[in-house]
């Protein structure tokens, strides 16, 4: 996640951490220790003393039982490098024949790999959705502005080719699997002082235990392959690799301080990694003692480069060998530099060395020169390593003269594109709304004549759109939720009396809690309750199957 100081790229996805912190995508949650254990005294009953008369006391009462975990004390002996290694790697002498170029592709569109898991796509056509520069055809066209508009993100959809015998959904996703940067890779492999030419014989200790996939897709690589398409190295550092580092070190003061990092005692600091976004490679070029990174532990302690989701923005009645997708482009400045998002920086990288995709700025095209992938150029054109992925929940309904009702703001109305494509196909008729919001009516209006277009055909009947910074008419700025409550009998009615569906796509922790805060409280107003019996008709919805959810944080 860097260029070529300290930056990093991490992505809307899901990371390994440890005990101390839960990572999903971009969301770390600190999580308590477990609670010392802690001294009870023993209650004691003393019985009265009598001269005359002879009292019966009952006898006490037993203590309860108190189940406390202890946490077992750390002892000398218990370090990663004391620890029987999980993995052997070796480097043969001799360039196996077995060996596959990673990126061989065959005709059918898959890997050509012993153990592959993975198929291949060409990407077709990729676009940009937004207009993310600071004017809009060197005009300012605004008539309802608020004073400062943030900038606006970059949202690319591409076309892709699937290649023969896949079949989705709209609905379904497809998991795509980044590559790290060749700059991030490059200077890792400077640090562990090997050749990335090498290739790598990987088997585990254990001969009763079987490798995970992404080492068994190593397995015979080249040390590049493993570095580039396997391992998580642009990812959040764990408790364990830091741990490791702290044995490996041989200055005293680095020593102390990564070892203090890998406790609780050291939870700040490792906060504060986590915010900077700190990788492998920083702390390799950070603390300079750590010589020598043993490669078989380096394959425990960082984890697997986990794929990317991303919804499915077409029908495959247009075309059943291919299909879009879109994301924005995850670009935060931080108080150094800034970080990219691994997989969208990735496709965007990949694109625009293809000339599929215009940079359209300096700024852009430099932050991408040091994001650059090492392809083979003997390939035509560009490739993605992906997986199909079902998700039964977010399928049309299978009644179609039910009311269909779709809320997705920003990148969430993707997988609305395809539902609508496949209803023009099949020529369905029938009662249907689409909420959208954005910031900008002219900047980050998404899909907006493909919108119209389902409009004019009769596949959409509603189209309510919300612009919460800038619009280009006097319409009231606000959000979905808005539009929403404008259009709560309308929507009341659609959904509780003729048994309507709600499908709901987008930002799960903002987005997806303020509309349900408001159909609970359209429910309230409609059916006059309160605040709990209107809860409860909306889980109803849930359980029915019609308020159905496709939400990220």
């Amino acid at each position: 996640m860097s260029d070529s100081n300290t930056n990093t790229i991490t992505d809307p996805a899901p990371l390994t951490s440890e005990s101390e912190a839960s990572v999903h995508h971009d969301t770390i949650t600190q999580q308590s220790p477990l609670p010392l254990p802690h001294s009870e005294s023993t209650p004691t009953t003393t019985a009265p003393t009598t001269s005359t008369t002879t009292t019966t006391v009952a006898p006490p009462t037993a203590a309860k039982k108190k189940i406390v975990l202890k946490r077992a004390a750390p002892s000398a002996s218990s370090t990663i490098l004391g620890e029987p290694p999980k993995y052997n790697v070796r480097t043969p002498t001799t360039t196996s024949s077995s060996t596959t170029d990673h990126n061989a592709v065959n005709s059918v569109g898959t890997l050509d790999l012993p153990n592959a898991q993975h198929r291949r796509a060409k990407v077709i056509k990729a676009r940009f959705l937004t207009q993310f520069q600071e004017d809009v055809d060197g005009q300012t066209t605004t008539t309802t502005s608020t004073s400062t508009l943030p900038p606006i993100k970059r949202v690319i959809e591409l076309q892709l080719h699937l290649g023969e015998g896949v079949h989705y959904q709209p609905g379904d996703y497809i998991a795509v699997y980044p590559h790290n940067p060749t700059v991030i890779v490059d200077r890792l492999i400077a640090k562990l002082k090997r050749s990335a030419d090498e290739l790598l014989e990987i088997t585990c200790t254990n001969a009763t235990q079987q490798l995970p996939p992404h080492l068994i897709r190593a397995n015979g690589k080249s040390l590049r392959h493993l570095l580039t398409h396997e391992l998580d190295i642009c990812g959040v550092v764990s408790k364990r690799l830091l741990k490791l580092l702290s044995e490996l070190a041989q200055d005293t003061q680095e020593k102390e301080t990564l070892a203090k990092c890998s406790t609780i005692e050291g939870k700040d600091i490792y906060a504060k990694l986590l915010e900077d976004r700190v990788t492998l490679v920083d702390l390799l070029e950070t603390y300079t003692s750590c010589k020598e990174v043993p490669l078989h532990l380096l394959l425990d302690v960082v984890s697997a480069l986990m794929p990317r989701d991303y919804s499915i923005s077409s029908s495959p009645l247009t075309c059943p060998t291919e299909a879009s997708i879109v994301f924005s482009v995850v670009d935060v400045p931080l108080t150094k530099g800034h970080t990219m998002g691994l997989c969208t920086s990735y496709l965007e990288s990949l694109c625009t060395q293809h000339k599929l995709l215009d940079s359209k700025a300096d700024d852009i095209e430099s932050s991408l020169s040091n994001l650059s992938i090492k392809d083979d150029k003997s390939i035509d054109g560009a490739w993605i390593s992906y997986q199909l992925k079902a998700t039964p929940h977010f399928h049309l309904p299978t009644d179609h003269t039910k009311p269909l009702i779709m809320i997705g703001p920003g990148t969430g109305v993707a997988p609305f594109i395809g539902f609508l494509q496949h209803l023009r196909h099949q020529q369905l008729k029938g009662v249907r709304s689409l909420y959208f919001g954005c910031r900008s009516e002219m900047r980050d209006y998404l899909f907006k004549d493909t919108l119209q277009s389902f409009i004019n055909d009769g596949i959409l009947d509603h189209l309510h759109t919300a612009f919460s910074r800038e619009s280009q008419t006097n319409e009231a700025l606000g959000y979905i939720q808005d539009k929403i409550k404008d259009n709560a009998k309308q929507l009341f009615d659609m959904i509780q009396l003729n048994k309507g569906y709600v499908y709901i796509c987008g930002d799960a922790k903002g987005m997806a809690v303020g509309v349900r805060k408001t159909f609970v409280e359209i429910i309230q107003e409609q059916m006059n309750l309160n605040e709990n019996d209107a809860a409860e008709v909306w889980v109803t919805w849930s359980k029915e199957k019609r308020y159905l959810l496709d939400v990220w944080s």
